[in-house]
């Protein structure tokens, strides 16, 4: 195997694992933050999506775009569609 490959084997791997140790330890902080205020539900998931949503917008500007021609929506429509129903 080439260093280059080694690498990012062992960089995705680390991502992984601090991705589901980071995910596991988010509902341990809202039920404490849940039961430590008097806070409802609603407010503390609309402030979750709020803190996230800074990240998810650096992850979608870093993400390389594909050129997606007006033909492809029509596909995803239908794919989403399907699914939904």
């Amino acid at each position: 195997m080439r260093p280059q490959a080694d690498t990012r084997i062992w960089t995705g791997s680390l991502l992984a694992l601090a991705g589901a140790a980071l995910f596991s330890t988010k509902a341990i902080f809202v039920k404490s933050l849940y039961g430590s205020t008097q806070v409802d539900a609603l407010t503390l998931l609309a402030l979750r999506m709020l803190f996230a949503a800074p990240c998810y917008a650096v992850l979608l500007c870093l993400q390389p775009h594909p050129q997606i021609r007006r033909k492809d929506w029509g596909g995803w429509r239908c794919w989403a569609y399907r699914d939904i129903t």
